[in-house]
């Protein structure tokens, strides 16, 4: 693969989870080509990983690149997984990645460059009502703090979230244009968080500001 000039990110983090449970692997050659570029379809061919691999990194590229590119479109065939080299390029942009790949999903975290992959707390957790998307929002809200409490050593309730425009909305605000915030006693924090649930499953990413 070619090498490019890489344009600096804004500090920034991105996660996703795909539950296995309700795929095939054996998925729909059209929408693999509908979502993964030549180079992926080569690689993809070559071993068994499976395709939501791709799919998750695609999504995660999108949330980390976003923080830069405001108006960023999700395109999934822009977006590059390189598994040799753990990074997802887009255009000159590039994101370090790691993943977890088990029998039940698929999880994908990655950074801006100024963010070591080492640094960033993973949390994974299976739920039992999985039909509800609000409450897979929920959940996985109550498994940050949790786990941010006892990282950062505060008490669970002084710890929030909001979620911030990426732009100033003049029509109706849409989801992708928003990004979760950490607040601690009311006031918006510099620690960076994602979140992410699909299925029977929900996880958050968190890197810690100012632990280099």
């Amino acid at each position: 693969m070619p090498t490019l000039p890489i344009t600096p990110l804004v500090t920034s983090i991105g996660n996703d989870l795909v539950d296995l449970k309700d795929y095939d692997t054996e998925t729909n050659p059209r929408f693999k080509e509908r979502i993964l570029t030549e180079y992926e379809l080569h690689e993809l061919r070559r071993d068994s990983t499976p395709v939501w691999l791709y799919w998750a990194a695609k999504e995660t590229g999108y949330k980390v690149i976003k923080k830069t590119i405001k108006d960023l479109k999700f395109i999934p065939k822009e977006f590059e997984l390189d598994k040799n080299n753990k990074t997802i390029k887009y255009k000159d942009m590039v994101v370090a990645c790691d993943w977890l790949i088990t029998e039940q999903y698929v999880y994908l975290y990655g950074s801006s460059d100024n963010v070591k992959l080492g640094q960033i707390h993973n949390w994974i957790s299976e739920i039992k009502d999985y039909e509800d998307k609000k409450e897979q929002s929920k959940l996985v809200r109550l498994l940050a703090k949790a786990n941010i409490s006892k990282l950062l050593k505060i008490s669970e309730d002084s710890i929030s979230f909001k979620n911030e425009p990426f732009i100033d909305e003049t029509t109706v605000p849409k989801k992708s244009n928003y990004y979760p915030r950490l607040l601690i006693d009311g006031i918006t924090s510099s620690h960076q968080i994602s979140f992410t649930h699909h299925g029977r499953y929900i996880a958050c990413a968190f890197w810690e500001c100012g632990n280099q």
